[in-house]
C-alpha cells in the first residue's frame, strides 16, 4: 500500500515538474507559483505517509488444535494464558499455547462458595495477572475471576442492570468504568465493580449499535466489532461495521469501516493506525483496517480450521496476534483452536 503510494506521488511530482519546465518557459515571472505548487506536492505526500504509517504485516500463523474445545478467546495473564471455552462453560488455563498442560478452574461464588458454571464464557478483560473479567455471552451476567482462588463474583444482577447476552467487555483503567456490549439488548453500557446503582447507556442518537461483539477500551475512545443480524428487537442494519465512540457521554459513534454482506466477530488494536478484525461469512477470516477506515486489507483464510475467528488479543510484548477459532458450532465435529500470528512493523 505504501509503495503504490509513494509511486504515484512520484509520478505526480514527475509529472508536475514537466508542466512547470514547460511554463518556465514562456516566462520567468511565476516562480512564486511554482514553489507554491511543490510545497502543496510535497505536503500532501507527507501527510498521507504520516497517517497510514507502515502496514502491519502478519506472518504465517503457527496453529493449535485439540486441547481447547471451542475457544471464544484467549489472551495472556502474565506467563500463562487464559481461555474461555463456549460449550463446556469453563475457563482454562495453561503456560503454553498449545494448552498441552492446562488446568481447568474450578469456580465458587466467592461469598457462599457454592459452584458456579459460566453461562458460556465470551470475551475476557484481564484486570492484572490473577483477575479476569468474563462475559457470560449467553448468560445474563458479567463475573470476575480471582485466578488463584476460583471465586467468582458476578454483575449482572446488581442495580437492575438486566444483561441479556453480554459479549464485548473492556475496562478502563484510568476512569475506573467498565464497559460491556450488552448484544440482545443492542446497547452499551457501563459501571464501577464495586457501584451497585444502575449501569450508564450509552444514548446512542443514530441506532448504530446492533449485537455488538468484541470491545476495547483505547485512549481514543471505545472501538466495537458490530453486527446487523435481523434478529428482533435489535436495532436494525445490513451487514456489520467497526464503531468507534469517542466520548460515551456524547451518545454519538462514528462508522470507521463497513462490511455490507458479513457479520463481524473479533476486534483488536495493533497501534494507532490499524486494527484487526474477524469476519463471519463463508470466507471465514481476519482483515486489517485502518483507523481511518481508507485501507482494507483482506487475511488469507487458514484452512482446516474451520468456524469463524472469534476473539482476538493482541501480545505487544512479544508482538503475536491470538485470534481463536471457534470450530464446528453446529456438529460440534471439530473443536476448533488458537493461531498465533507473528506482526511485524
Amino acid at each position: 500500500m505504501l509503495g503504490a503510494r509513494f509511486f504515484s506521488a512520484l509520478c505526480e511530482l514527475l509529472f508536475i515538474e514537466m508542466r512547470l519546465k514547460n511554463f518556465l518557459n514562456k516566462t520567468e515571472s511565476n516562480y512564486w507559483l511554482i514553489g507554491l505548487i511543490s510545497a502543496l506536492v510535497i505536503f500532501v505526500t507527507g501527510w498521507w505517509w504520516q497517517i497510514d504509517g507502515p502496514v502491519p504485516i502478519l506472518g504465517e500463523p503457527v496453529v493449535y488444535s485439540g486441547n481447547l474445545q471451542h475457544p471464544a478467546q484467549v489472551i495472556r495473564l502474565g506467563d500463562r494464558y487464559f481461555a474461555g471455552e463456549l460449550f463446556s462453560n469453563e475457563l482454562v488455563l495453561s503456560e503454553s499455547l498449545g494448552f498441552e498442560n492446562h488446568e481447568r478452574l474450578v469456580l465458587r461464588e466467592k461469598q457462599h462458595h457454592s459452584l458456579v458454571t459460566l453461562g458460556s464464557p465470551h470475551f475476557l478483560e484481564a484486570l492484572d495477572t490473577n483477575r479476569a473479567l468474563v462475559s457470560e455471552g449467553w448468560g445474563s451476567n458479567v463475573a470476575l475471576v480471582e485466578i488463584a482462588s476460583g471465586e467468582v463474583s458476578r454483575f449482572g444482577d446488581a442495580g437492575g442492570r438486566g444483561f441479556n447476552a453480554p459479549h464485548g467487555i473492556c475496562f478502563d483503567a484510568a476512569s475506573g468504568w467498565i464497559y460491556v456490549a450488552d448484544s440482545l439488548h443492542s446497547r452499551l453500557v457501563r459501571y464501577r465493580p464495586l457501584d451497585t446503582s444502575p449501569a450508564e447507556v450509552f444514548a446512542d442518537h443514530q441506532k448504530l449499535v446492533s449485537y455488538g461483539r468484541q470491545l476495547i477500551c483505547e485512549e481514543d475512545g471505545l472501538w466495537l466489532s458490530n453486527s446487523y443480524e435481523g434478529r428482533d428487537g435489535l436495532n436494525p442494519g445490513k451487514g456489520s461495521n467497526v464503531l468507534h465512540i469517542s466520548n460515551f457521554s456524547s451518545g454519538k459513534a462514528s462508522v470507521v469501516a463497513q462490511f455490507p454482506e458479513v457479520n463481524m466477530t473479533g476486534l483488536v488494536r495493533l497501534n494507532k493506525n490499524w486494527i484487526v478484525v474477524g469476519l463471519w461469512s463463508a470466507r471465514n477470516q481476519l482483515a486489517l483496517v485502518s483507523t481511518d477506515g481508507r485501507v482494507v486489507k483482506p487475511i488469507r483464510p487458514i484452512n482446516g480450521l474451520p468456524g469463524p475467528p472469534y476473539g482476538l488479543f493482541f501480545d505487544e510484548d512479544r508482538s503475536e496476534l491470538l485470534a481463536t477459532y471457534i470450530g464446528s458450532i453446529h456438529d460440534r465435529a471439530h473443536p476448533g483452536g488458537l493461531a498465533v500470528y507473528p506482526v511485524g512493523f
